[in-house]
């Protein structure tokens, strides 16, 4: 009795087994076709591919096994194996080969004598295969009464794949500062000067043509930028900002730098000519000579990637502009069907690329009324271990700008120094009665959080105090 136990336990432990590793429907080779190649409209080549499938339930003599392709597919020849001593199928017959309307199939009926078993393995061998976007779906009937059979498991499997061409990602922002008393030069001891694009292109076995790409660089007044470079390592690694010069410059630890610089020449106003008083805006870099180096992505990542380096150079004559940096990335692909134009694709548009601010405490008083016998004021508290130098910097209801100026005055360490109306009228040349609305920006030498302004003017015994831009951070 233990013995047939033992038996049973067996042959059932061996079902499993081949239950389990039945595999159902797979294909060899799914074709890849990235979004961008569909929408141009860009064939693919037929190429070889097997499909291979498991059977789950005992096909006897006659009874036919149908492979279904989506309509359009095409193959031209088709040839069947399975393991020794499994049974054997009669020859593949295809019908509907590239039919507009008809899906393709692939039909093959068991050999007479010849069953083939439970859970046997059977490659289907295609030859110049094109599979439109779909599945494979198997079917098996009995050869006589054309009933179903085979019905369990995974019956069908997707052909084709789809991927994004290219996929970009901002990997480091610009953090620069500005010196302070020489506003058109970098501080080179803190901040980072090189900011990175990621640039990837996942691999695929039909993709489109590039016809066009960029980086297209913005921010305000890049009038006093004097060229912007981009570049990459010609081995896979990135350039670095060496900052000795007190210019950002990209170098290479490793391999040859391939750049590409544009001039201040070519900057535009949102992509077209400036027409003055209108400063230049936008710079537009040529990317095609930098992805060409684009090297084996990292697995499990398949195809290329790399980043793209971006510096830059300021013009030392002149006030470089505090504020953000924005950039896009635009490919456009050459379209083939239906013929028309290129379509255009923005991976990244106006995606924040970092900043560039004073080397400073800057703290704005959007209000003082000078001139108005008002005695605007205002107090600074330096909580810092060394005195602050103070520069002024300002502009009035009428537009006009003034300053910067240094004052001869410091804010003081541990102390609260007061700026008086007298103390702006002589920075900005005001005369007493000048009666000027002034926005006016203090730039003090010290850490921010040292830093605390407290504005305010009198009108008749009241005092009035004023918001600075420190509440709004």
């Amino acid at each position: 009795m233990k013995k047939v136990f033992n038996a049973s336990i067996l042959a059932a432990a061996v079902a499993l087994s081949f239950g389990a590793n039945a595999a159902d429907v797979s294909v060899g080779t799914k074709l890849s076709i990235t979004n961008e190649a569909s929408a141009a409209g860009v064939a693919s080549a037929t190429y070889a591919n097997d499909i291979t499938f498991y059977n789950r339930q005992e096909l006897a003599a006659g009874d036919v096994v149908t492979l279904t392709f989506p309509v359009g597919s095409v193959v031209t020849s088709a040839t069947i194996s399975t393991g020794s001593g499994v049974g054997s199928f009669g020859a593949a017959v295809i019908a509907d080969s590239g039919s507009s309307t008809k899906n393709l199939t692939i039909k093959f009926t068991v050999a007479t004598g010849s069953p083939v078993l439970n859970n046997s393995k059977t490659v289907v061998s295609l030859v110049d295969f094109l599979p439109k976007v779909g599945d494979v779906v198997y079917t098996a009937a009995d050869g006589f009464s054309g009933a179903a059979k085979d019905t369990t498991g995974t019956n069908s499997v997707a052909l084709t794949t789809s991927t994004a061409q290219e996929v970009v990602s901002v990997a480091t922002k610009f953090n620069g500062f500005i010196k302070r008393d020489a506003r058109g030069t970098y501080e080179t001891t803190k901040g980072t000067l090189a900011a990175e694009v990621s640039i990837s292109r996942p691999a695929a076995t039909t993709v489109a043509a590039v016809a066009t790409e960029t980086l297209v660089i913005t921010g305000k007044n890049f009038d006093t930028v004097t060229s912007i470079e981009a570049a990459i390592c010609d081995n896979g690694t990135t350039p670095t900002a060496v900052n000795t010069t007190g210019q950002p410059v990209l170098t290479c630890a490793t391999g040859t730098k391939v750049p590409v610089t544009v001039a201040a020449a070519a900057a535009t106003c949102g992509g077209v000519a400036c027409v003055s008083p209108a400063k230049p805006d936008t710079f537009t870099i040529n990317t095609v000579t930098l992805t060409d180096e684009l090297v084996a992505a990292v697995s499990p990542a398949t195809g290329l990637a790399g980043k793209i380096a971006v510096a830059i150079t300021s013009d030392t004559a002149k006030t470089f502009p505090v504020g953000s940096v924005a950039v896009t990335r635009n490919v456009t692909y050459t379209q083939i069907a239906p013929a028309g134009a290129n379509k255009s694709y923005d991976y990244i548009k106006d995606a924040d690329f970092g900043l560039f601010k004073l080397d400073a405490s800057v703290v704005n008083v959007p209000y003082l009324p000078v001139g108005y016998d008002l005695t605007p004021n205002v107090e600074i508290a330096n909580a810092g271990s060394t005195d602050a130098e103070i520069q002024l910097e300002a502009f009035d209801q009428n537009g006009v700008a003034y300053g910067p100026v240094t004052l001869t005055t410091k804010a003081g360490k541990k102390a609260v120094t007061k700026v008086s109306e007298g103390d702006i009228e002589t920075a900005f040349g005001l005369a007493a009665n000048s009666k000027k609305k002034l926005s006016v920006t203090f730039v003090l030498d010290a850490d921010a959080a040292d830093i605390t302004l407290a504005p305010y003017y009198r009108q008749n015994e009241s005092r009035v105090n004023v918001m600075s831009d420190q509440y709004k951070k």
